[in-house]
């Protein structure tokens, strides 16, 4: 065999495999560029998954926080002032009813039983008062000097009642474990209430 044809036999081989390695290193390049690109996709979805998490989160803490304020100044007022707070104005736990799912997996789980038993704070406060009022009804009803005006409420579908009863020191003993309940809980959902 003749050297020329041999090695031109070889140039061509050397090319062919230059080029295949071309075209495999270029497909390593393409493919990595492709991957790169589409884990960076991937974590951009996840950090707004994410932020979106966040914010539900957030809002959900803030609207149970609402409502276990609301219970803290009013058991506050009963303890500190010797008064309850206006027949109108309904403790509820309705941001617990509604959001406690989407807040379960951020708090531990000391946060979490605070926050339950918080929640049940609310409902033995409002009892509280309920009671008050009925015992307050029920004295007014059997006082000579008021029961005429018992019975005209009642006639006329009215509720009445002294507009600042006092708590007896009896009561305020009762609820000054109920404030620290729901001083707890609210200390345990601070983290998820604020601005991150």
């Amino acid at each position: 065999m003749n050297a020329s044809v041999w090695l031109g036999e070889s140039n061509g081989l050397q090319t062919a495999w230059i080029g295949l390695v071309g075209v495999i290193v270029g497909a390593f390049i393409v493919g990595g560029f492709s991957y790169a690109l589409a884990l960076k996709k991937e974590r951009a979805d996840a950090t707004a998954e994410n932020r979106k998490d966040d914010v539900a989160v957030r809002r959900a803490a803030r609207l149970i926080d609402a409502d276990l304020r609301l219970a803290e100044v009013a058991a506050r007022g009963c303890v500190e002032k010797k008064k309850w707070w206006p027949m109108e104005m309904r403790l509820t736990s309705e941001g617990w009813e509604q959001h406690r799912d989407v807040i379960a997996s951020r708090l531990s789980y000391d946060g979490w039983l605070a926050v339950v038993v918080a929640v049940m704070a609310v409902g033995h406060l409002q009892g509280s008062r309920d009671g008050a009022f009925k015992i307050q009804l029920a004295q007014m009803a059997s006082d000579p000097t008021t029961v005429d005006v018992v019975a005209a409420a009642d006639a006329f579908g009215l509720e009445i009642a002294d507009p600042a009863p006092v708590v007896p020191e009896a009561t305020v003993t009762q609820l000054e474990p109920m404030l620290r309940d729901l001083e707890r809980g609210r200390d345990a959902l601070a983290p998820l209430v604020r601005d991150a």
